[in-house]
């Protein structure tokens, strides 16, 4: 029983002194013997002690290190023991407020976020010592030709695309390579994988099959661009047989196999005719290359042909006719060349005329007429005319030839046979008809028609009219004759002798015989033969009445209207007209100034204008004039067609605008003064709209106009039933109907200025550089409602595009208010540093590259950096307890990076 009890001791002892259980990972230590293992005199739990089992926990540059090294904490205020088997010792979102992956020195980016933790930390240290090497978590799909190296092409946002990869830095692909599937020349390997490194590619025989079965011997891009195998440099028709057959014109876009055979076998000779047939039949010799050249079959600019060494050179016209046309063939010029006729236009040219020279010396012979520059017009001129037995003179000059005086002579199926040429009548009576029927046959000595005509005009040119009793003077001049003489319309002759020459005979008396009989007057007396209109009237001395005043600038169908005839028709009223103010003007007083003159208050200027010294009471009427009223003309109120007397009441003259709505009582608001109200300002404070800003000058009907009829009783008070078409008429910025903003114009708005809002931008306050930021930039398409707040949204291009230091190179946080701050990009907090890895001592006299070189992220060892004083730390540390050259060991004596 007392060995029993002896063995029992310890273990009872241990559980009587223990506070509890340990957790699982330190079972094996839960015995009475062990408890020094982790404590020291007392029940201090030593860091030291802790580090003996976990020696890389207290430093290096994880997170676990920068928490030892930030807080200065123990191990044991984080792991608490003595808690139960099943206690879990490590609760970083309890222990660590704020924690993120990029505390570790691994942020998590693309595909990497809202992965479980589990997914990567595995194992007994699945928070220690997990690499951050792709392979490790991810199988290696390229089967080891790219070893680890897998951040060269791909990024966390997904394993397709590759989209670090530039294949320009390895074999730049360019022209119809830019096309090409990358299975094309990456082979599939064992159907797990495709060929990537490794691949040749050093010339085009690599991938492609030589057609010509190397009988070129030479490299395919002397020849060949990527842009494509039947597309030859300009180099390679250069080059195709120098000095004997470059390629040039078509023979560029021949295929070579169409000359030398698919695979290069056929010999080639240089001339023409060993691949093109001689359509000439030999007869032009066989130097091709004389007339055409390698630009097509047409002859070449400068050939050498010239048709004029023929005997028929070529001109006018002709020069440019196709050889095709004389020389026949269709073009192929298999038709006749030597021994062509070409002596007579005939040989290859239908006359036109038929027979009609036939009969005419040289008839035979078209260049009398025509020439080679074009058939139309004929060279037989004026000139050539001149010669025959009718020269042309004045008017005749003009006329057509055919049709007119060369007539068509006979017709058959074929069309006219010819125009009469000779024995063409001269007599003008065998072109023109007698107009006078034969009036001046027997007299002017035979002349004819030239006694009084020329061939000028059919006006009589040499006949003087002064000579009878009857001189032409004014109209008269440019009168035709047959007006005044007679027609022949109607078989009637013209009359030249005899004719009255009172103007009666000729002109209608338009004033139906007014100024005949008694003091009858000749129609000289007023009118003259330029014009029938009177220039000028002499109304004072020939008539009773002198135009003064308003009278002088009257027309005179005011005083003279027409009047209607007995047998028909109007006429002006001369005679008789009487002059008394009455005759023409109506009485606008209506007989009330009975035995008073019209000139005793009236002047002949005008009606408004009143004779001298007359003055007017108004105030007898009992409407005594003021204000206003006193300047208004006396027309303004006893106007219209019948001048009448009004009442005194506003609405006599003056339309109502409120439509009665005000009453009748205008005199409650407007005096005589004038129609503006003086106290509207004043007066509109005691209504329910107070006018303030811009409102107090603005026109009364800009608000109560607004329905119909003009309300002033019940006018809307709200912005939008005055201001809706400018809060949502279109172009204006912001627009207000696609963002939704509220009808509440005056949260932003105030009376004084459309223009002027004012937004506070409550929900998000605008400060530092957010403050001179527009609308828009932040609002891109209009957009207001559901606009994010977070920084990286409007600045993720600032951070993608930032390279000192390089933001996405390094991983730094989106969240761009760690760093930054809204007064300015620039600086950025002077402890950002610290988030990672803080500068202290030597380190803050650094520039970033010194430690980032190429703008990449830097894994935090001192060795990293430190490994090349290797040598002189060992001898600086020469007797220094517990010295190692690691990171672990430095951070243990250094854990602030200072001496």
């Amino acid at each position: 029983m007392l060995a029993a009890a002896l063995a029992l001791a310890p273990l009872a002892a241990a559980q009587n002194l223990s506070p509890g259980p340990l957790s699982r990972p330190h079972e094996a230590l839960d015995q009475a013997d062990r408890c020094g293992d982790c404590h020291s005199t007392g029940r201090d739990v030593g860091a030291d002690r802790c580090l003996k089992c976990h020696p890389g926990s207290g430093a290096g540059p994880g997170l676990h290190g920068g928490l030892v090294r930030d807080s200065g904490k123990s191990c044991g205020d984080c792991h608490q023991e003595h808690n139960g088997r099943d206690f879990h010792l490590v609760r970083l979102e309890a222990q660590v407020p704020g924690f993120t992956h990029d505390r570790t020195g691994f942020p998590l980016e693309g595909k990497h976020q809202g992965l479980a933790c589990e997914k990567c930390h595995k194992g007994e240290r699945k928070l220690h010592g997990t690499s951050s090497r792709c392979g490790s978590c991810h199988e290696d799909r390229h089967g080891g030709q790219f070893r680890d190296d897998c951040v060269r092409c791909h990024d966390a946002r997904g394993f397709g695309g590759a989209r670090g990869f530039d294949h320009g830095k390895v074999w730049a692909l360019d022209g119809r390579h830019a096309a090409v599937p990358c299975q094309k020349c990456h082979a599939d390997r064992d159907g797990t994988d495709r060929r990537w490194s490794g691949v040749a590619h050093g010339n085009c025989d690599a991938c492609h099959k030589d057609p010509h079965a190397g009988a070129m011997k030479r490299p395919c891009a002397t020849c060949h661009a990527t842009d494509g195998w039947k597309t030859l440099s300009e180099q390679a028709g250069r080059d195709h047989a120098p000095g004997r057959f470059p390629l040039e014109g078509r023979h560029r876009s021949v295929p070579c196999a169409k000359c030398h055979g698919e695979k290069m076998e056929r010999k080639t000779e240089s001339r023409c005719a060993s691949c093109h047939a001689e359509p000439h039949g030999g007869r032009l010799g066989t130097k091709c290359e004389s007339c055409h050249d390698a630009g097509g079959w047409r002859l070449k600019s400068g050939a050498p042909f010239d048709h004029d060494r023929t005997a028929y050179p070529l001109a006018g016209r002709h020069a440019r006719v196709a050889c095709g046309r004389c020389h026949g063939g269709g073009g192929s010029y298999e038709g006749r060349v030597h021994g062509k006729a070409h002596g007579a236009c005939r040989d290859c040219h239908e006359d036109a005329h038929r027979t009609v020279f036939a009969s005419v010396e040289g008839g035979d012979r078209c260049d009398t007429c025509h020439s080679v520059a074009g058939y139309a017009p004929s060279s037989y001129g004026l000139e050539a005319h001149g010669r025959s037995a009718f020269p042309l003179t004045g008017a005749h000059r003009a006329v057509p030839c055919e049709g007119r005086c060369h007539r068509p002579v006979g017709e058959s199926a074929a069309g006219l046979d010819g125009l009469r040429l000779k024995g063409t009548p001269a007599a003008c009576a065998s072109c023109h008809p007698d107009p006078h029927g034969g009036d001046f046959a027997a007299r002017a000595g035979n002349k004819g028609c030239a006694a009084c005509h020329a061939t000028t005009s059919w006006k009589a040119a040499d006949f003087d009219h002064a000579t009878t009793r009857f001189p032409l003077v004014g109209k008269h001049q440019g009168t035709p004759c047959r007006t005044c003489h007679g027609s022949d319309q109607g078989g009637a002759a013209t009359t030249y002798r005899g004719l009255d020459r009172r103007c009666a005979s000729c002109h209608e008396d338009r004033h139906a015989g007014q100024f005949a009989g008694a003091g009858a007057r000749d129609c000289g007396d007023c009118h003259d033969s330029e014009s029938f209109k009177i220039v000028k009237f002499d109304h004072a001395g020939r008539t009773s009445f002198p135009l003064k005043g308003a009278h002088g600038t009257a027309a005179c169908v005011a005083c003279h209207p027409a009047v209607t005839l007995p047998w028909g028709g109007e006429t002006a009223l001369y005679r008789p007209v009487v002059g008394a103010c009455g005759a023409c003007h109506a009485d606008p007083h209506q007989g009330r100034t009975e035995g008073v003159a019209c000139a005793d208050c009236h002047q002949a200027t005008s009606w408004r204008d009143l004779a001298e010294n007359v003055a007017f009471d108004h105030g007898r009427t009992g409407f005594r004039l003021q204000g206003a009223h006193g300047n208004a003309p006396c027309r303004r109120c006893h106007g219209g067609d019948t001048p009448r007397v009004r009442n005194g009441a506003c609405a006599a003259c003056h339309r109502d605008p409120h439509r009665g709505a005000e009453g009748e009582a205008c005199e409650r608001c407007h005096t005589p003064a004038g129609w503006a109200v003086n106290d509207a300002v004043r007066n509109h404070e005691r209504t329910r709209f107070p006018l303030s800003g811009a409102h107090r000058v603005a026109d009364c009907a800009a608000c109560h106009a607004a329905v119909e009829p003009p309300s002033y009783a019940g006018t809307p008070r709200d912005c939008v039933a005055c201001h809706e078409q400018d809060a949502r008429r279109g172009g204006i910025h912001p627009d207000h109907v696609k963002a939704g903003f509220p009808d509440r114009c005056d949260e932003c708005h105030g009376t004084y200025a459309w223009g002027l809002a004012r937004v506070t931008h409550s929900w998000w306050p605008l400060r530092g550089g957010h403050t001179g930021v527009e609308c828009f930039r932040c609002h891109a398409g209009e957009v207001y409602a559901g606009t994010s707040d977070l920084c990286e949204d409007c600045h993720g291009a600032d951070y993608d595009r930032t390279s000192s230091p390089a933001h996405a190179a390094l991983g730094f946080p989106r969240a761009c208010r760690e760093c930054h701050a809204e007064s300015a990009w620039n600086p950025a907090r002077t402890d950002w540093h610290d988030r990672r890895f803080p500068l202290r001592g030597d380190h803050r006299g650094l520039a970033c590259t010194d430690c980032h070189a190429g703008g990449q992220a830097t894994s935090f060892t001192c060795t990293s950096c430190h490994e090349h004083a290797k040598d002189r730390m060992d001898q600086k540390h020469q007797g220094k307890g517990g010295y190692a050259y690691d990171s672990t060991a430095c951070l243990a004596c250094h854990p602030r990076g200072s001496d």
